[in-house]
Formats: structure tokens, C-alpha cells, sequence
């Protein structure tokens, strides 16, 4: 078998692994269950479980990103938790979006400035929540997917893989809740285009350091940053906002992320093409 060949077949049973916790839990378990809790956590290990099991089966010895590669690349690690706090602003601006012209009171004083800080640091802490995720889809899937296609359109298909593994929870009324236009195929497609730019920019942290550790530290203190955005808008006239807008509200948030996620788009698309240009001309 051919070395392109193994990678289709890594890639096949890859996505197939790492999307059947998933579908378990959407079909024989009810999203309030506890059960399906337990399952829903199992499976944001299930790419990494999917990456170890594949590289067994297929017998890959390809690089693993375990390394912590730290010397040298305090900047990248640095960037990410830079790119949370940014992403954290956008947040605010995006509830005061969907908040149809309420007035939501800018108290950000010194506990909440503390709070802040802890969620920093809890996201750096946490960041081994999001390690699965971060070594099955950027440190195996992604660079399977450049082995077999140019690195511009790996990114869009890995992207693509990574949304729709979302695809039951937002059937379940996860990320977008119910009742929006298209359910739930406008969530599957808000979703996508969301994770191929945010894939990006984990990827290309990942990428530079050659370690899933500063992408798993970014993703992480995004996902517990955010909460910010709770902190802005304390109250129950606009908690009931978010439930009824769920939809709207999360697709602003996506906004900050599919934007600085287009420039690490391309940046890797100008660095590969470059690359690939400079192979020619040695050639």
C-alpha cells in the first residue's frame, strides 16, 4: 500500500472514531440525561482516543506534537492567551449586539478585573481539557489531510470535519439552542465556517511550535474567558435575551474568531505557496 493510500485509510478511521462517541450519545441517550453528560465529556477526548487507536492500527510513527517546546517559542504560547483576551472583548461588543438596543451596564471595576485574571489562569491550568481535542484534530487530522491535498484546502476540510463533530450537540440544542431559521442546518454551517477559521489559528500555533500545547492553552482560554460576557450583562432581563437569541448571540461571537482566523489563513496559505515555489525553482 502507498504512503497516500495509508493516510486515506488513517483519515477514514480517524473521523469515524472520533465521531462515534458523539453519535452514541445522541441516539440512545436524552440530552439532559446524566448519562449523556458522561458520554458528551467522553467525547471531547474521542480525537485524541481516535489519533492514538488509528496510529496503532496503522502502524504511523509520524511526529506526535507531544513536545512542550517551550524555549523559543514563549511568543506563540504568549499569543494565544493575547488572542483569548481579545476574543474576550469581542464577546462584549457581540451581547451588546444582540441585545437589540438594551443598555447593559459597563461595571468592570477591580473584582471584576480580578475575575478576569483567574479565568486567565484558569484557562492556562484547564488547558488540558482541551488537549483532546487539539492532539486528535491538529496534531494528526490536519497534517494527514496536508499529506493528501494542498495545506489551504486541508485547512477548509479539517475545519469542515471538526464542525460537524459538533453536529448532534447542536441537533440536541447545544451552541445555538432551538427555534432558529434552518434548524439545525444553519447551526451545522455557522459552526464550519467558524471551526476552519479558529482551526487556523490553532493550527497555526501549532505548527510553529511544533506542539499542541499553545493551541490547547489558546482553546482553552477562550472557551472559560468568555464567561466574561456573563459578567458584563449580570441580570436576568438579559439572561432572558441570550435564551431567546441564542442563535444570533452566538453567531457575533464567532465573528472576532472567523476574522483574525482568515489572517492565519493566509498567512499559512502565503507560507505554503511560498514554499512550495521554492521547492520548484531547486528543482
Amino acid at each position: 500500500m502507498t504512503d497516500k493510500k495509508k493516510d486515506i485509510l488513517r483519515v477514514i478511521i480517524f473521523i469515524v472514531l472520533a465521531n462515534l462517541p458523539m453519535l452514541i450519545g445522541g441516539i440512545f441517550f436524552k440530552s439532559e440525561s446524566r448519562a449523556y453528560s458522561f458520554i458528551a465529556y467522553i467525547a471531547s477526548y474521542s480525537p485524541a482516543i481516535a489519533h492514538i487507536i488509528t496510529r496503532i492500527i496503522t502502524k504511523d510513527k509520524s511526529s506526535m506534537y507531544l513536545r512542550i517546546n517551550f524555549k523559543g517559542n514563549k511568543k506563540y504560547y504568549l499569543m494565544g492567551i493575547i488572542y483569548a483576551l481579545i476574543i474576550s472583548v469581542f464577546e462584549v461588543v457581540s451581547v451588546m449586539a444582540v441585545s437589540s438596543g438594551y443598555e447593559i451596564p459597563l461595571n468592570f471595576g477591580k473584582k471584576e478585573f480580578a475575575l478576569l485574571l483567574f479565568l486567565i489562569a484558569g484557562g492556562i491550568v484547564g488547558f488540558y481539557i482541551f488537549i483532546g481535542e487539539e492532539f486528535g484534530w491538529r496534531a494528526y487530522l490536519t497534517p494527514k489531510l496536508e499529506s493528501l491535498m494542498p495545506e489551504p484546502l486541508a485547512l477548509i476540510v479539517s475545519g469542515i470535519v471538526w464542525g460537524m463533530w459538533h453536529a448532534v450537540p447542536i441537533t440536541n440544542g447545544l451552541n445555538f439552542g432551538f427555534g432558529y431559521w434552518g434548524e439545525p442546518y444553519t447551526g451545522f454551517l455557522a459552526m464550519c465556517i467558524s471551526c476552519i477559521f479558529y482551526g487556523s489559528t490553532l493550527t497555526y500555533l501549532t505548527k510553529k511550535t511544533k506542539s499542541i500545547y499553545p493551541a490547547s492553552i489558546c482553546h482553552s482560554c477562550v472557551d472559560i474567558i468568555r464567561i466574561v460576557s456573563v459578567i458584563v450583562g449580570d441580570n436576568p432581563e438579559f439572561a432572558e435575551i441570550l435564551e431567546k437569541d441564542s442563535f444570533k448571540y452566538c453567531v457575533f461571537a464567532m465573528i472576532p474568531d472567523i476574522l483574525i482566523g482568515a489572517v492565519f489563513f493566509v498567512i499559512l496559505t502565503r507560507e505554503y505557496i511560498k514554499h512550495n515555489n521554492k521547492c520548484h525553482s531547486e528543482n
